[in-house]
């Protein structure tokens, strides 16, 4: 019995937002230029964000940076009509406001010579915390019944990376990079029925669970920066599949089932127990491949690109993404020495495999962005390393759409005891605005 009351929910445990956003690997855009140009920066980025972007932009560098996002700021909103209901037509709508606060990049520069920079960045691309709670009662069904859903979540990744750029010739430009990830997600979950025949409380399941994973991985990546002419800039790069180190999931949940129904047949029973892995090396995602094309003028540039990522199945470590591409638009344009703004629309499509099941769903997001760059440069002393001291400060927004699939909550009175959670195909819509700001350093 436990074990059929347990399997029908355990997927409350892959909790709303997050199942959402698995699949969709461009969650929060990283470095100064990217933040205005919707990402799309792989053949024209010169700052200190080349290293999580195209190692080849570090052969630009023509002094020493230093480049900061103060605060990455992002508010989500997510609905889905119908979230829990019952087979008599009662329902509630699910919803869930989001706040996130990240760093989103620190980045170092050095120059080495002349065309040849070395670079550290330490990136937070992804990152979520949110709280759930959806409460009905159905007071028309035959038995009346009682549910409830409440869950909390929090996941960062975070990204070490350091590379070399270096100029070939004065048009070609190539760079290699190393990159490490550690991410890390905490989540609780509740879920609760109760039928109650005759206005008196016969049956009820409740599952409580808290569940932490962290894992580790490492990729290579290269890029190239090749100038075909003075306004014509092809950039590629290429992601080596990502490998995991380690990986380990501890799971703590317990379950207590009730049912007085049928008097003839009654139903008692409580379980708790403990569930952990670790995993080492094992392959977690078939790489990555963009390829970028930018146009630049007398007071700007005009940059396109997209990218493919490979699909890659492994079901031993619950690894399933189909094959997807994105897309990615921006302009940048320079009103005068101190003042330069950028546009970017974007898509971040997803990859993950699985259309929807019980509370999770897959989704594509689409949006733009928006951005100011004010530059403020110092004259310094004749006998230093720079003959300035430049400071730049970034001002961007972003605003993304999504409209997916997802798996909505059915709760069954007639299976209080047995499987009282079933899932049926339902939708979710997501709004997110972000507000970035960053600050960069040249010496």
């Amino acid at each position: 019995m436990f074990r059929r009351v347990w399997c029908s929910i355990v997927g409350l445990c892959v909790l709303l937002p997050a199942a959402v956003r698995a699949g969709n690997d461009d969650e929060l855009l990283v470095g100064n230029q990217a933040a205005m140009l919707g990402g799309a920066v792989i053949a024209t980025v010169n700052d200190a964000s080349s290293t999580w972007y195209n190692p080849a932009g570090l052969g630009l560098v023509d002094r020493d940076q230093f480049d900061l996002s103060a605060t990455a700021y992002t508010l989500r909103s997510y609905s889905a009509p119908k979230l829990l209901s019952t087979p008599s037509g009662a329902y509630v709508d699910g919803s869930v406001t989001e706040f996130v606060v990240a760093p989103a990049q620190i980045a170092y520069v050095r120059r080495l010579s002349p065309g040849t920079s070395l670079g550290f960045g330490y990136f937070v691309p992804k990152a979520s915390n949110y709280v759930l709670r959806q409460n009905l009662t159905d007071t028309d069904g035959d038995p009346a019944s009682q549910w409830q859903i409440a869950a909390a979540g929090a996941e960062t990744q975070h990204i070490g990376a350091v590379a070399l750029g270096t100029t070939l010739r004065p048009e070609l430009r190539l760079g290699v990079s190393l990159i490490g990830g550690y991410a890390t997600s905490t989540g609780s979950a509740s879920v609760f029925g109760a039928v109650s025949p005759d206005g008196e409380t016969r049956g009820a399941s409740a599952v409580t669970s808290i569940a932490t994973a962290s894992r580790f991985s490492v990729q290579l990546a290269a890029g190239v920066q090749w100038q075909l002419t003075e306004a014509w800039t092809l950039g590629a790069t290429l992601r080596t599949p990502e490998v995991q180190l380690h990986s380990s999931e501890n799971n703590n949940f317990n379950i207590s089932v009730t049912s007085l129904v049928d008097l003839s047949a009654p139903r008692f029973g409580a379980m708790a127990s403990e569930a952990k892995e670790s995993v080492g090396f094992e392959l977690v995602k078939a790489g990555r491949g963009a390829l970028s094309i930018s146009y630049r003028y007398s007071y700007g540039w005009i940059t396109a690109e997209a990218d493919l990522q490979p699909g890659l199945h492994r079901p031993r470590i619950a690894v399933d993404r189909d094959p997807t591409w994105n897309a990615r638009l921006g302009w940048y344009h320079t009103v005068s020495p101190a003042l330069s703004f950028g546009l970017g629309v974007f898509t971040d499509r997803a990859n993950a495999a699985t259309e929807y099941g019980l509370l999770e769903g897959s989704g594509d997001f689409y949006g733009g962005t928006a951005g100011l760059e004010l530059s403020n440069e110092h004259l310094l002393a004749p006998n230093e390393r720079a003959s300035t001291l430049m400071f730049k400060s970034v001002f961007a927004l972003r605003y993304a759409h999504c409209s997916g699939q997802f798996g909505r909550v059915v709760g069954d009175p007639d299976g209080i005891a047995r499987e009282p959670f079933l899932t049926e195909r339902g939708t979710i819509e997501i709004h997110e605005l972000g507000l970035y700001v960053g600050g960069g350093l040249r010496f």
